[in-house]
C-alpha cells in the first residue's frame, strides 16, 4: 500500500525567476513591492554607492530580464523562457548596464558569464525573486475560483506516456485552467516557483516542499522479439551472461531500476547507455538489448516482451510535490486530486499499474510532524 501522507521532504539545488501565476491588480501589487526592495538594495548605496545617486529609480523589467539571462546563460534561452524576442532581451540588458555604468556579463564564445558587478546584482535579484514568489503564492492561495495558470513538471517518459494523455479530462472539466507543462529529466525548482506541482519518481529530498506518495511505478525487464530470436530468451538471472543491456546514464544513472539491472546483469555486456527512458525504449525496440522500463512505457509497444517477469520486479515510488504556500490554493488542489485519482486507476488502462491506495484513513494516520494534503 502506498504511503499517502504529506510530509516535508529534503534539498534540490536550483533557482529561477518567479512565475507568479497572478493577474491584473495582484501582479501590480507584487511588482510594486519587489521594486521597492530592489531600489533599496541597489540604488540606496548598498551595491553601487558611487554609480547611482540615492533615490534614483530603475525600471523593474530590466532587473527581471537580467535575472532571466543570468539563469539561462544566453540571450536566446532567456528569450525562450520569457516568451519575448531576443532583441528585446538584449535591449533590457543594455539599458541596465548603461544605467549602472557597469558591464554585467562577459560575452564569451561558450556563453555569458557574470562579471563581478553582475554577481553582486544577481545576489540581490535572487533575494527579490524569492520574496516576490512568496507574495505571489500567498495571493494565489486565497483564490477560490478554479481558473488561472497552473505549472506542472515531470520527467519526460512519465509525462509523454501517461501525464499528457490524461490532462485532456482535466482540461475538459475546468475550462478556466491554463495548464503549463514542462517535461524534463532535469528537475525544476518548485520552491523558487519554476513549477507549482512536480511529479517525481523516487524518494524526495527537498525539505522546503510538501507532498505525498500517490503510487508506485512498476518496472520490468523488456526485449524485442528480434533480439530474443537472436540471443535467446533467458529463463534465469544466471542466463543473462552473454546478453546485452541498455543502461541508464546521466541524471538517471542511479535510479533503482538501473542499479538493479547493473547488479543482476553484472556478466552481461552494456550495449548502450542513455539518459532517457523513451530513448531506452526505442533502443530496445531496435533489438539493441535488454532494458528496464516502466510498464506504462512498454505497454505502448507491441514489439517488447517481458523478460524474467517473476524475477525482475522493481517498484519506484511516485510523489506529487508542491510548496506549502499553495496548500490551500483551489486550482492546485483540483489538479492534485485529479492526478492522485488518475494514479489510482493505473496506466494505459492497466489496473494496478500504479497501486496508489490513498484512502483518507491511511493519510490521517500520519506521524507527528507531517500534514495530510
Amino acid at each position: 500500500m502506498a504511503d499517502c501522507r504529506e510530509r516535508h521532504v529534503g534539498p534540490d539545488i536550483r533557482s529561477s525567476w518567479s512565475r507568479s501565476g497572478t493577474r491584473g491588480g495582484d501582479q501590480a501589487r507584487i511588482r510594486t513591492s519587489a521594486c521597492s526592495t530592489i531600489k533599496t538594495a541597489i540604488f540606496h548605496g548598498k551595491l553601487f554607492p558611487d554609480a547611482m545617486a540615492e533615490g534614483q529609480i530603475m525600471d523593474w523589467d530590466n532587473i527581471r530580464f537580467f535575472h532571466a539571462v543570468a539563469k539561462a546563460g544566453s540571450f536566446s534561452e532567456a528569450s525562450r523562457r520569457l516568451k519575448v524576442s531576443q532583441p528585446t532581451v538584449g535591449r533590457h540588458i543594455r539599458l541596465l548596464e548603461d544605467r549602472l555604468d557597469a558591464e554585467l556579463f562577459h560575452r564569451l564564445p561558450s556563453g555569458l558569464v557574470l562579471t563581478d558587478a553582475g554577481r553582486r546584482i544577481f545576489e540581490k535579484a535572487e533575494e527579490m525573486a524569492f520574496s516576490a514568489q512568496g507574495l505571489a503564492d500567498r495571493i494565489a492561495g486565497t483564490r477560490s475560483r478554479i481558473e488561472g495558470r497552473i505549472t506542472l513538471t515531470s520527467a519526460e517518459g512519465l509525462g509523454q506516456s501517461w501525464l499528457i494523455p490524461i490532462l485532456r479530462d482535466l482540461s475538459s472539466h475546468h475550462h478556466g485552467l491554463d495548464i503549463d507543462v514542462t517535461l524534463s529529466n532535469v528537475r525544476l525548482d518548485v520552491a523558487k516557483g519554476e513549477a507549482d506541482l512536480a511529479l517525481r519518481m523516487g524518494e524526495p529530498h527537498d525539505e522546503s516542499l510538501i507532498g505525498r506518495q500517490i503510487g508506485s511505478v512498476p518496472f520490468k525487464l523488456y526485449a524485442s522479439r528480434r533480439y530474443l530470436e537472436m540471443f535467446g530468451h533467458p529463463e534465469d538471472i544466471l542466463e543473462l551472461s552473454g546478453h546485452r543491456t541498455i543502461e541508464s546514464g546521466g541524471v538517471i544513472q542511479n535510479v533503482p531500476q538501473a542499479r538493479y539491472l547493473r547488479e543482476i546483469g553484472a556478466r552481461a555486456r552494456p550495449a548502450l547507455k542513455l539518459d532517457s527512458l523513451l530513448a531506452q525504449k526505442a533502443a530496445a525496440e531496435e533489438g539493441m538489448g535488454l532494458a528496464a522500463l516502466p510498464t506504462y512505457v512498454a505497454a505502448a509497444s507491441p514489439s517488447l516482451i517481458p523478460v524474467l517477469p517473476e524475477k525482475f520486479r522493481v517498484s519506484v515510488p511516485l510523489w506529487l510535490l508542491t510548496r506549502s504556500e499553495l496548500r490551500r490554493s483551489a486550482r492546485v488542489g483540483v489538479v492534485r486530486s485529479f492526478l492522485a485519482g488518475a494514479a489510482r486507476k493505473g496506466f494505459d488502462g492497466i489496473p494496478g499499474a500504479i497501486a496508489a491506495a490513498c484512502s483518507t484513513d491511511a493519510a490521517s494516520a500520519s506521524p507527528t510532524g507531517t500534514t495530510r494534503l
